[in-house]
């Protein structure tokens, strides 16, 4: 073996593991984002976008249906859009001077997107969410 800056006068390159990993999770950052949890790379995710999830360790039941996968990587995607507060909502019982501020709010919206936006700005905050099936989506 060859000390490495011998290595380095000849021209060869030399690459640190370190340095190829932070490639790697580069690469999936920029590509795959819904792989990528708290600057570690989430293996379930991977697995679960090449569609390779092992069933043998299941016990219980499972939910299975067609589009399972895509819907999954649906919900890992982060969200392009931004949450706006259009309206809140003041309860009838609620006197002025106990709630100055309103604790209810209304989104109107697609309810995935809706849900991803809460879930990064407001967990472990929320009491109940009710969501309302569209009704009326032919606006």
């Amino acid at each position: 073996m060859i000390p490495k800056s011998e290595a380095i006068k000849k021209g060869i390159t030399i690459i640190d593991s370190k340095q190829s990993r932070n490639a790697l999770v580069e690469t999936l950052k920029a590509n795959f984002p819904q792989v990528i949890k708290d600057n570690q790379v989430d293996l379930k995710a991977i697995a679960t976008l090449l569609g390779l999830n092992d069933r043998a360790d299941i016990q219980g039941y499972e939910l299975t249906f067609t589009g399972k996968g895509l819907a999954n990587a649906l919900y890992s995607t982060p969200t392009q859009k931004l949450l706006t507060l259009e309206e809140s909502f003041m309860p009838p019982h609620s006197t002025k001077s106990s709630a100055q501020t309103p604790q209810n709010f209304i989104i109107r919206g697609d309810n995935l997107d809706a849900l991803k936006l809460l879930k990064s700005a407001y967990t472990e905050k929320i009491k109940m969410i009710y969501i309302d099936p569209p009704y009326n989506d032919k606006k």
